[in-house]
């Protein structure tokens, strides 16, 4: 652990500690997951982040966070990670992934190399004279002036070149299929972005036979890793969050900003839903009335129905899967415990009281992992500050995709202070400690 540069762990947000006279280091996570490799003296030390909250499916939730806010990706300067690349699906960010690896590498170290090629020469000679086709299909039809030649030229429309070439193609061709508008725009950009360095590279489908062509020995040897990355691309074969052999820039995400993101996209995406982009201030005055302060008055989302009503969303990514007092957890089906801190209720009661909202109703969104057959719990509120403060959940884990619109469901439902969802949470109260 010593011979790990301190840069290196202030790049990934992470505390080393150690108690004086034991032998073992202690490495805390703070907000980043994903994978990074640094060199060190002693060898290369790889670093797997998982989420903290159990099966936790980041593609699903990259996919949301395009075109958002925030940026939740952090990507590592240095060595490369080393990612297993057995995925079968692919998400926004692994075909993005592709794209910007294949953009990085063109803008270094695309280049010319010496090929074969076949050439109609006219009255000039280079390399070897065809002389059978000479013969039949030009001096036979009087064109002796056309020489066809066997010759090497350097060009950038190498067998590797087309490879790579036929990667964006393919990435371009599985973004249509994406479920996420902004995800598709993002992998359109980036691909649209990549493919003019191609332009004197052909087109081809990777087939085997395009395949056989290709090198990474000798001059061709620093393709190997984009080049073995991109075949496997095109056989179906996607990037995962998990340690393996395949060369990828290191990334990192940051938990809570991909889940508001996240969460963001997904109400943006609802056609029920809108989001509106109201940050009110309270502001501070002295005895004679002039203002002399203020303080911005954000939650993270101010959702409006068709019916003109408003509801105001927290999302509370940090504290999910939290051990702490047996005071702030929240007992949920499957034996699951949430820690729900009184900080983040007084938060969203005060959000509430603001005067520009008129009646608001407020709610803490947590992200929960079912497993399959589950449903997504009903919503549980908070009583004691006026009318209730709801808390409610939306599942992350690897049955997302199909739990979406009853989390949608539930957020129009609180959002428009139904009676139908009154008597839900009547038979779902919530149990704090």
């Amino acid at each position: 652990m010593q011979a790990v540069p301190a840069s290196f762990w202030e790049q990934t947000k992470a505390n080393v500690t150690r108690v004086p006279g034991q032998a073992e280091w202690r490495v805390l996570a703070d907000a980043y997951v994903g994978v990074a490799r640094v060199k060190t003296d002693l060898g290369h030390l790889a670093v797997h982040i998982s989420p903290k909250l159990d099966r936790c499916d980041t593609f699903f939730l990259a996919d949301y966070a395009y075109g958002q806010h925030h940026q939740p990706l952090h990507r590592l300067p240095g060595e490369q990670a080393l990612v297993d690349q057995v995925r079968n699906d692919p998400a926004a960010c692994l075909l993005l992934w592709h794209v910007l690896a294949i953009h990085r590498f063109s803008a270094r170290w695309l280049q010319r190399d010496q090929v074969t090629v076949t050439r109609d020469l006219h009255g000039k000679i280079k390399g070897s004279i065809q002389l059978g086709r000479y013969i039949t299909k030009h001096v036979a039809l009087a064109d002796a002036a056309t020489i066809p030649c066997r010759l090497r030229e350097r060009t950038q429309d190498t067998p590797n070149n087309r490879i790579l070439k036929a990667g964006l193609r393919r990435a371009a061709l599985l973004a249509l299929n994406l479920p996420v508008p902004g995800a598709r725009r993002a992998v359109r950009t980036a691909v649209n972005a990549a493919l003019p360095r191609f332009a004197q590279v052909a087109d081809v489908s990777g087939s085997p036979r395009d395949l056989r062509g290709t090198s990474t020995t000798g001059p061709q040897r620093h393709y190997a890793e984009v080049l073995h990355a991109t075949i496997g691309f095109l056989h179906g074969n996607f990037l995962s969050g998990e340690l393996g052999s395949t060369g990828t820039t290191a990334f990192l995400w940051s938990m809570p900003t991909l889940f508001q993101e996240a969460l963001r996209g997904v109400i943006s995406e609802s056609t029920s839903l809108r989001l509106l982009e109201d940050v009110p201030v309270a502001t501070i005055h002295d005895a004679q009335g002039t203002q002399r302060s203020s303080s911005k008055v954000d939650p993270d989302y101010v959702v409006v129905t068709a019916k003109g009503s408003t509801l105001l969303l927290d999302a509370k990514y940090k504290n999910a899967a939290t051990i702490s007092s047996s005071n702030d957890l929240l007992e949920l089906p499957g034996a699951r415990l949430i820690r729900v801190p009184r900080s983040d209720i007084y938060q969203m009661a005060a959000y509430r009281q603001h005067d520009r909202w008129a009646k608001p109703v407020g709610a803490l969104v947590y992200p929960i992992s079912l497993h399959a057959g589950e449903t997504l719990p009903a919503p549980h509120q908070v009583r004691g500050f006026g009318a209730p403060i709801y808390i409610y959940f939306v599942d992350v884990g690897p049955n997302a995709r199909a739990n979406l619109p009853r989390f949608l469901e539930h957020t129009v439902t609180l959002a428009e202070g139904s009676a139908d969802v009154e008597r839900a949470l009547e038979s779902a109260p919530t149990r704090l400690g």
